[in-house]
């Protein structure tokens, strides 16, 4: 592919800010449930949304998404050529972005301005489907942590733990990213969350085909170089070992 994908984005993101999202702010009990950032960034009502994403019809966007398995160069052309035709799409931003995310090597930091967009376009009115709205925050969260930006990850996963609590791998990540950032008490306890939530309770339905079993989270975190730290702590082996 030529250059043309590279250049596309900067145009697409022109005008969108340069930093991340603020953290988001604590949650309120009672209060609506939703993405993190949304209050603290002010966010308008979209003009033209009436609810939900304005996409385009006819499977589109999952079409060109699922060419990122095979060329995703070409995913990237196609999600970057409908975002710019549909300016309210902020399915099609989530997309772009998860694909730029998983780049080898990663593009996270330009997927965080992408996210930043879709996240404008929610919470103005042009609202995702729930496994997007649950990819945009993962998303964000990994995006830091792919730059080992870990405790600017925390509040993300922390508020998708709140969201949905029954999510294994947006516990585990956070995990990860507490360990990372020096608070190992805070990894075990979400380590031990998730091994217990995992192995009792089922995941949210839009995760379903996707669930991981608890002894694989056990598994890997035996070799997670983000867990290194806690793996000194005697009761880590204690607890990996009930779930073999």
């Amino acid at each position: 592919m030529k250059t043309r994908p590279a250049f596309a984005l900067s145009l697409l993101l022109a005008g969108c800010p340069s930093q991340p999202p603020p953290a988001p702010a604590p949650l309120v009990p009672g209060a609506p449930m939703t993405i993190p950032g949304a209050a603290a960034m002010g966010v308008p009502t979209v003009a033209g949304c009436a609810g939900t994403s304005v996409d385009p019809p006819g499977g589109v966007i999952e079409a060109a998404g699922q060419m990122s398995a095979t060329n995703r160069d070409m995913a990237i052309s196609q999600l970057m050529a409908i975002a710019t035709q549909f300016p309210q799409s902020a399915t099609a931003r989530i997309r772009l972005a998860g694909v730029l995310l998983h780049a080898e090597p990663t593009r996270a930091g330009e997927s965080m301005p992408l996210y930043q967009e879709a996240l404008r376009l929610h919470e103005g009115g042009c609202r995702v489907s729930e496994n997007d709205e649950w990819s945009l925050v993962e998303g964000m969260a990994l995006a830091f942590m792919f730059q080992n930006r870990f405790a600017e990850a925390v509040p993300w996963l922390q508020r998708g733990v709140a969201r949905w609590p029954t999510s294994g791998s947006t516990r585990y990540n956070l995990a990860c990213s507490l360990c990372r950032a020096g608070d190992v008490a805070g990894s075990y306890r979400e380590f031990e969350a998730t091994l217990t939530i995992v192995s009792t309770q089922p995941p949210p339905p839009f995760l379903a085909q996707n669930v991981r079993p608890a002894s694989h989270y056990a598994n890997i975190s035996r070799t997670d170089a983000d867990l290194e730290s806690l793996r000194a702590d005697p009761r880590w082996a204690a607890l990996v070992a009930r779930f073999p």
